[in-house]
């Protein structure tokens, strides 16, 4: 009993009626014993076996049963007729055994009377049997439970294990299935307490008690009739009212009964007499005049209790019905509303479409200002589209663009409106041809300078469908023709009007001079320049057929994957393929994309467009679009983007990266030797995954790779890229920007960093007293590791008297430099010099000229970006005279105080999080882990794309060993609607040692994705789930291919995905109807699938031939045989 813990039980609730029903059941259960008792003494045979010596003993419990049963003696006559029967019975059998005297021994009586016959033998040969019987049970028992048997070998029944389960050490202990079972002896008996006590579990069957058991068991908290009454709500009938009940939505108001503390006393009183029963209906009259006095908190505290959610339905729909304009009610509404069905219940999609619509009519009922409600529109559409036909949605996007795409609208309600029904279009149509009548109709609504920003979104969402549908050439056309339009125009066509340059460029387009990108390229203006030369021919990249494969149809899809690769740009006359029309781009065929893109950010906004579409990934390029938008750009996240990862390289490209390779996803082996735990350490993963999703405006050479280095990019995000086409474009499109200059730095020391470092010497030398070249060079060092000399050039930078631009920013990124180092003496000194404090100065009034400093830098600078470099100055100041928390506080109170844009702010509170996150790396500095996570997780809330803090939440939840929290995080229920770098992140950081790599989480997370209308139509999103599924499962991707196709009408990838990876699920019949189908719809293929089948055939449809034949020859064969048998 030392390992038995005793658990008390007790009762919150006692029953009043327990002591009642306990004699209740005592008395029935002593009926039931008696009963089994007398049926029993009815079937035992008149025969005594017992020794004469135990015939005293007899009588005490004759006497003992006798004056027990009289106690317990029923009063029926018919009870008492059957217990005088068994007495008397009982008396005949007593003056049986008297005359019988060889009873009293033991011995058998013979059946035969008088001849029976006494055997002296009985009793040793009964004894043999017995001795026999029990020495055989003892030998069979030997040989069950022993460990070994004679030979020395283990048994059957157990056997030393030294091979741990490895799933002992993931789950904590052993299953409960694994346990085995037995039985304690003597039934749960307890040594040294009665025997009425023994051993028992509780309800849960989990822990051990002790308790009597011959009394019920107590319930331990309360029983279920006390229960039951405290959860069943009060019934009340409710007269029907005599005039119309007024509503309010879905909820009706009806009067209540007031509560006893607003009645008189003396009123509580009914008297039995009618005297005083009131005569007059004034009475009545004033008692219902009176009822609706009652406030609203006595009818609660009267009523019923909703739960939560309902409670918050309620509260909102009072809010709408004194505010029906009140957008963000009206949303929250249908949250919660959608939120009660189960996603994975059945037509759960149905339901969910049909409650959101019934609330949007509500609203738009409600008040007609709702019906300008751009959200409440989209949401109308988004989900209408679920259920109604295609002419339906139609009429509706045709609605809407009437009430809020007109001309007098406000132009961020037209944006808006007009690309998300480009993004709507471009899914329902039927073929490519659609689609582009689609994308001019899109741009030719919106020409104004306002609507620039969006131009060029309609530009590279058109460029980008294309690419996807195979029309390399033309999507890249469309980008080029309109970057040579916007950056390289000649000055003497700049007062032109936009038809006039337009029809200029249309001669330097059909020239087929070298464009941008070009090896050849020198631009529009310089090309006028120089008097309109004529091109210069160069040879192109071809490729041919190996004609190694016997399949027809896999050397197809190899000649079209050649062509793809190498026919990304126009062809011109003189490397024109003549199997292949679409190669060569005519003016003409993008003429109605071209716009006039005039201000510096839609520019700046084009050439990051141009890069991400030549595959580089650049964090944060989704949400530029948030200045143009001003205080509507919350409006941005109704459109889907998803699109825009689509052609870059990286995860995006290969997105079977995200998936832990199949080695690392099998258990490690362990063993235990001695109770000692042997097994290979797992490697320490890094905290920051092939995902990078960061606000744009974080230099390019601070950013967070899988090394921790400060790259943004990496070899793996270039593989595939056309490394010298994206010089050139850096290149050519330099224009004396430092951030484009640091941005081809990082870009180049991807591909080789010693050149790198060697073409950022170059232009420092040309441009000594810029302060950005200065730390662009540092920063190169610094990824190098060469940290004597990154120490050495600060030192040199900011020692010289030159003048530097932004000197602040070199002196920020030095302090943080050297206070990594920990070297805080030289950060201390920087420090002054950046504050202007003397440098011998007391440490009381350093502290005050430099918090004044800093108060006045911040009061006067109006730059956004010069306000962030003081906000850093000051977190490093905070943290030299006082404790790390309190520079915190600092930090926040003045971010607080002073208005930032979006992108500053989650700018600076991801640069907070990642200094904290270094700074507990040093020695020496006491920084609380849980301090670091609180800020983490404050910056979550708000930013939950940020991969650079969902990588610090993974790497401080790593010591907690809780995988709950980062669980919470992956399988956030509130973001439904995720971005698709959020849901990327979240399938990486799956494998990531923190648990069991689950594959049916990663498709739940796939297919709940899949299931919102925003995203059910990503390309990106189909290329992960067909990834995951090819890995060990050919016939689930078929299927989920078969999805991708319904969906993805345009996606020539797909397609060509059943003609190589997948050949072995498809047939010629099947592929043969691919080809048809893309066919219709337009699909780009560069060769003729029919020159490739020549000559030949099918084998299964031999097979099937062969067949057909024998089932004809042997039908011929048995009417040969009838004919042969017909006169029998």
């Amino acid at each position: 009993m030392s390992g038995i813990g005793y658990v008390p039980s007790f009762s919150s609730f006692p029953d009043l009626g327990k002591e009642k029903k306990k004699d209740e059941r005592k008395a029935r259960k002593d009926r039931d014993r008696d009963r089994d008792r007398d049926k029993q003494l009815e079937r035992k045979p008149n025969i005594n076996e017992e020794e004469e010596g135990a015939s005293q003993y007899r009588k005490k419990d004759e006497t003992h049963e006798k004056y027990s049963r009289r106690q317990r003696r029923s009063r029926s006559p018919e009870r008492r007729r059957r217990s005088h029967s068994r007495e008397k019975e009982r008396r005949s059998k007593k003056s049986r055994q008297e005359a019988n005297p060889s009873s009293r021994h033991g011995l058998k009586s013979m059946e035969a009377g008088p001849s029976s016959v006494w055997d002296p033998l009985a009793d040793e040969r009964a004894k043999a049997k017995e001795d026999h019987l029990r020495a055989s049970m003892q030998e069979q028992h030997d040989k069950t439970f022993d460990s070994k048997d004679d030979s020395g070998t283990s048994s059957k029944l157990w056997f030393i294990d030294k091979k741990g389960d490895t799933l002992n050490i993931t789950y904590g202990g052993l299953h409960q299935g694994d346990v085995p079972k037995f039985y304690r002896s003597g039934r749960g008996r307890v040594l040294g307490l009665p025997s009425v006590w023994n051993i028992k579990r509780n309800s849960g069957n989990k822990e051990l008690e002790i308790g009597r058991w011959d009394k019920p068991k107590v319930p331990r908290y309360v029983d279920s009739k006390s229960y039951r009454l405290l959860t069943e709500s009060r019934r009340r009938l409710v007269p029907i009212p005599s005039k119309p009940v007024v509503t309010y939505g879905d909820f009706i108001s009806i009067k209540k009964r007031p509560s006893p503390e607003h009645v008189d006393p003396r009123e509580t009183y009914r008297s039995i007499t009618a005297e005083h029963a009131p005569q007059h209906s004034d009475d009545d009259e004033s008692e219902r005049k009176s009822s609706p006095e009652i406030s609203d908190e006595e009818d609660e505290a009267e009523g019923t209790s909703l739960p939560a959610e309902q409670e918050t339905i309620r509260n909102l729909e009072e809010s709408l019905r004194k505010k029906p304009t009140d957008e963000s009610n009206w949303l929250r509404l249908i949250e919660l509303s959608t939120a009660f069905v189960t996603v994975r219940t059945k037509r759960a999609a149905h339901a969910r479409t049909e409650i959101a619509l019934s609330i949007i009519r509500r609203a738009w009922d409600a008040n007609l200002e709702n019906q300008n409600s751009v959200r409440l529109w989209l949401l109308y559409l988004r989900y209408g589209d679920e259920i109604w036909t295609k002419e339906d949605s139609e009429r509706q996007w045709t609605k809407m663009i009437q009430t809020l795409g007109h001309e007098q609208a406000p132009s961020w309600k037209r944006e808006i409106a007009w690309m998300a029904r480009l993004d709507w279009k471009l899914g329902a149509c039927s073929s490519i041809s659609d689609a582009l009548r689609s994308g001019k109709g899109a741009l030719s609504m919106l020409q104004g300078p306002q609507y620039e920003m969006m131009r060029v979104r309609i530009c590279w969402r058109m460029a980008t469908f294309l690419r996807e549908a195979g029309f390399f050439e033309l999507a890249m056309a469309i980008l080029q023709a309109q970057i040579e339009l916007s950056y390289f125009c000649p000055n003497s066509l700049s007062s032109q009007s936009v038809s006039q340059r337009i029809e200029r460029l249309e001669i330097f387009w059909e020239t087929e001079v070298g464009r941008i990108g070009d090896k050849d390229a020198t631009g529009w203006d310089k090309w006028e320049e120089l008097g309109q030369p004529e091109p210069v021919s160069y040879a192109v990249a071809s490729t041919t057929d190996s004609g190694e494969l016997q399949d027809p149809y896999q050397r197809w899809f190899n000649r079209e994957k050649q062509l793809d690769t190498v026919g990304t740009v126009p062809t011109r006359t003189f490397n024109e393929d003549e199997q292949d029309p679409y190669s060569t781009i005519l003016f003409n065929d993008i003429h109605d994309f071209i716009s006039d893109i005039q201000q510096s950010a839609s520019k700046e906004y084009l050439r990051l467009v141009f890069l991400s579409f030549l595959g580089l990934n650049i964090p944060g390029l989704g949400r530029l679009e948030l200045d143009a938008l001003g205080e509507h750009s919350d409006l941005l996240d109704l459109l889907d983007n998803s699109w825009m990862l689509s052609g870059r390289r990286g995860w995006v490209a290969e997105p079977a990266t995200l998936f832990p390779s199949i080695k690392e996803n099998r258990l490690l082996d362990w063993e235990s030797h001695l109770g000692a735990i042997v097994a290979l350490e797992k490697p320490r993963r890094s905290i920051f995954g092939p995902v990078k999703d960061w606000a744009l405006g974080r230099q390019y050479l601070e950013g967070t790779n899988t090394s921790c280095e400060g790259r943004t990019w990496e070899p793996d995000d270039i593989r595939g890229i056309d490394i010298q086409r994206i010089r050139n474009v850096f290149s050519r499109l330099r224009l004396d920007s430092w951030e484009w200059d640091e941005m081809f730095s990082a870009f180049v020391a991807a591909v080789d960093m010693k050149s790198a470092v060697k073409m950022s010497k170059q232009r420092l030398e040309n441009r000594s007293n810029s302060s950005h070249l200065w730390k662009t060079q540092i920063r190169l060092e610094r990824i190098r590791r060469d940290y004597t000399k990154a120490s050495k050039m600060y030192q040199i930078a900011l020692g010289t008297e030159t003048q530097m631009q932004d000197i602040d920013l070199l002196y920020a990124d030095a302090i943080e430099y050297f206070w990594f180092q920990e070297d805080e003496n030289q950060a201390r000194l920087l420090l002054k010099r950046a504050l202007e404090i003397d440098e011998s100065s007391s440490a009381a009034l350093y502290l005050l000229r430099g918090r004044k400093k800093i108060e006045d830098l911040l009061s006067v600078i109006q730059d956004t970006a010069k306000k962030e470099i003081i906000l850093r100055l000051q977190f490093f100041f905070e943290l030299s005279i006082c404790p790390i928390h309190e520079a915190i506080d600092a930090f926040k109170r003045s971010f607080n105080e002073r208005e930032f844009t979006t992108r500053s702010q989650e700018l600076l509170l991801s640069w907070l999080c990642i200094t904290l996150h270094n700074l507990a790396q040093l020695r020496g500095t006491i920084v609380p882990p849980a301090l670091v996570e609180r800020n983490v997780a404050e910056a979550l809330k708000s930013y939950p794309d940020n991969t650079i803090l969902l990588g610090l939440f993974l790497e401080y939840e790593r010591g907690q060993g809780i995988w709950g929290r980062v669980r919470n995080l992956l399988d956030d229920a509130g973001s439904s609607d995720k971005s698709l770098n959020r849901l990327a992140w979240e399938i990486w950081a799956e494998g990531q040692s923190y648990g069991p790599w689950e594959p049916d989480r990663i498709r739940n997370k796939l297919e709940s994705a899949l299931g919102t209308p925003r995203s059910k139509q990503s390309v990106v999103l189909w290329r992960m789930y067909l990834a995951l599924e090819l890995r060990n499962n050919l016939s689930k991707a078929k299927t989920i291919l078969i999805r991708a196709i319904g969906q993805c009408w345009w996606a020539k990838e797909f397609y060509m995905m059943a003609f190589g990876p997948l050949r072995s699920e498809f047939s010629a019949r099947e592929l043969n109807a691919l080809v048809e189908v893309m066919v219709d719809r337009g699909v780009r293929m560069r060769r003729d699938l029919g020159g490739f089948l020549k000559g030949w055939i099918d084998p299964s449809a031999l097979e099937d031939e062969e067949a057909s034949n024998g089932g004809d020859m042997e039908v011929e064969a048995m009417v040969q045989a009838r004919e042969q048998a017909k006169p029998f």
